[in-house]
C-alpha cells in the first residue's frame, strides 16, 4: 500500500499510475535484472573516483593526453641522456627496482582519492620504467628502437579508433583479458625456469593482449567519472599498456633480425 504524493489516494505497492488523477508513481526497485546488471559492471571497473569536481569530456581527455605526453617525455629524456649512467647499473637490481616501485606507484594511485597523491603514484611507475627501459634500449639497433615505436604508436591508435567505433566489442574484455594476461605470464615463467629463455609467441600473445586492453581502458576510461583523479589513474594504465606493447615488440623484432 502507497499514497499518492499529489492527490492523497491510496494506492496498491505495484501501481505505476493513480486511478483517481492518474498521476505517474514513483518506482522503488529496479528489479532483480537491474540488480544484476549493476553489480556486473562494478567488477568491471577498477577502484575509481565517485566524487569531486567533474570535467568537461574535452579537457579530462586533453588531461589524460599530457599526462601520456609527460610520461613519454620522462622517458625519453632517461633513455636520451643517462643512457650511460644507467648502463653501469646492476641490471637486476635495476629490474626489481622497477618492478618494486611500479607496484607500489600502481597501489598508491587506486587507493587515494587525493590528485596530488596519484600523481606521485604515477611518477614512482614513470620514472622507474624510464630507467629500465634506457638500461634495455642500448642492446638493440637504432632501427629496432624505431620501429618498435612506430608499431606501438599504430596498435594503440587502432584500438582506441576500435574502441570509439565499436565499444561493445571491448565492454566485458576486463576479467578475460586479465585472467590471459596471468596465463601467459605463467608460462613465460616456466619457460624461463626449465627452458632459460622465452619464446616470440609469447611475446605476441602479451602484444595482443595489451592491445586489447588498450581500448578496454580508453573505453572505461571515457564511462568513468570524468574527475581529476580518475584522469591520472587511466593515464598511468594506458602507459602500462604502450610499454608493454612496445617492449615486446623490440624482443620480436630483435629476434627477427638475428
Amino acid at each position: 500500500m502507497k499514497i499518492c504524493p499529489t492527490c492523497g489516494a491510496r494506492l496498491s505497492g505495484k501501481a505505476t499510475s493513480c486511478s483517481r488523477c492518474g498521476a505517474m508513481q514513483p518506482q522503488t526497485s529496479g528489479g532483480p535484472r537491474e540488480s544484476a546488471m549493476v553489480g556486473e559492471k562494478k567488477f568491471l571497473q577498477l577502484p575509481k573516483e565517485t566524487s569531486g569536481l567533474e570535467m568537461s569530456a574535452r579537457a579530462y581527455n586533453l588531461t589524460i593526453g599530457g599526462l601520456l605526453l609527460y610520461g613519454f617525455a620522462i622517458c625519453a629524456i632517461l633513455c636520451f641522456f643517462f643512457t650511460a649512467q644507467i648502463s653501469i647499473l646492476n641490471p637486476i637490481a635495476v629490474f626489481i627496482g622497477f618492478l618494486v616501485c611500479g607496484l607500489i606507484g600502481i597501489v598508491v594511485a587506486n587507493i587515494s582519492n587525493s590528485a596530488g597523491v596519484r600523481f606521485i603514484g604515477f611518477n614512482l611507475f614513470v620514472v622507474p620504467s624510464g630507467i629500465f627501459l634506457a638500461g634495455c634500449l642500448s642492446t638493440f639497433y637504432f632501427e629496432t628502437v624505431v620501429y618498435a615505436l612506430v608499431g606501438t604508436a599504430l596498435i594503440a591508435a587502432i584500438m582506441i579508433l576500435c574502441a570509439c567505433i565499436r565499444p561493445q566489442w571491448f565492454d566485458a574484455l576486463g576479467p578475460v583479458l586479465s585472467i590471459s594476461l596471468v596465463s601467459v605470464i605463467v608460462v613465460e615463467f616456466s619457460l624461463r625456469i626449465f627452458f632459460g629463455r622465452s619464446s616470440t609467441f609469447i611475446d605476441l600473445a602479451v602484444v595482443i593482449i595489451m592491445a586489447a586492453f588498450i581500448g578496454f581502458d580508453f573505453l572505461q576510461a571515457n564511462q568513468a567519472r570524468r574527475t581529476l583523479c580518475n584522469a591520472v589513474t587511466f593515464a598511468m594504465e594506458l602507459y602500462l599498456d604502450w610499454v608493454n606493447i612496445f617492449v615486446r615488440l623490440l624482443n620480436i623484432l630483435s629476434r627477427s633480425q638475428n
